[in-house]
């Protein structure tokens, strides 16, 4: 059944067109070339800016672009903000978009929810730089009644659908959490085992069942001996998807890691 907040109005954009980033196959890919996306969030922003904060923004970007970083993970109150500056700069922007697990215990709540992100995904369409949409609803494991899973899940299928057939290049992820999938340590053996905790079952259904076009999860408090065990299973959890891991905390030799 249609839905109002589905009807989303363009919004044009001012600024120069940037190349697409689109998925192939495990890969991003961009302009037919791999595109390797090396991203990083913007702490210290949020709001409005003055003219002196604006071209401080610009040189902090500028910077980050010299520095090999390609995308920028902002928040949904940073992104009308930077996502024009980054396009100057020439950076790509990942639009994250929380959703509070706790409010969704009724179908108008869960419907109220979606169509807020519904709502900010019609607002930024037009700007070039925006790659796509990080939705951040933390089902693994999350107390959400099962009753409202099945109705969470066909409105996140609706937004994903209208994503991608009305806002054209952009794409759309659901956020997980490695704490919670609890695969940091314990390699494949331990992988298999948590993948049959029914919440784990529930958030693998709705994440597979989105058409999510890469899996995105934030791997936190790991150690670099763990790390090879890790990110074999998160890419078995991917799948045919590409899959991009966001380090949630600044660790010792955390950098080497990433690397």
């Amino acid at each position: 059944m249609a839905r109002d907040w589905l009807t989303i109005p363009y919004v044009s954009s001012i600024f120069a067109a940037q190349a697409a980033v689109r998925v192939h196959g495990k890969f991003l890919s961009r302009d037919g070339g791999k595109f390797l996306l090396k991203a990083m969030r913007l702490p210290g922003i949020d709001g409005l800016l003055d003219l002196t904060e604006k071209l401080a923004l610009c040189r902090r970007l500028d910077e980050l672009a010299g520095a090999n970083v390609n995308t920028l993970i902002l928040s949904e109150s940073q992104a009308e903000t930077v996502l024009g500056v980054a396009g100057q700069a020439g950076l790509y922007a990942m639009v994250e978009i929380a959703i509070d697990p706790r409010e969704l215990t009724s179908a108008s709540e869960i419907h109220n929810a979606v169509a807020r992100v519904a709502q900010t995904a019609g607002i930024l369409r037009g700007y070039p730089a925006l790659v796509g949409f990080l939705i951040d609803c933390p089902i693994d494991g999350s107390a959400i009644p099962s009753s409202a899973i099945e109705v969470l899940h066909k409105e996140l299928a609706a937004l994903a659908r209208t994503i991608h057939e009305n806002h054209g290049n952009q794409l759309i992820a659901l956020k997980r959490h490695a704490d919670a999938l609890a695969i940091a340590t314990g390699g494949a053996e331990h992988f298999r085992e948590i993948s049959d905790d029914v919440s784990q079952k529930v958030a693998q259904k709705i994440s597979s069942d989105l058409c999510t076009d890469l899996t995105y999860v934030n791997l936190a408090r790991i150690d670099a001996a763990d790390l090879a065990c890790a990110i074999a299973a998160l890419h078995r959890l991917a799948a045919a998807h590409p899959l991009v891991v966001e380090f949630g905390e600044e660790r010792p030799g955390q950098a080497e890691m990433v690397a």
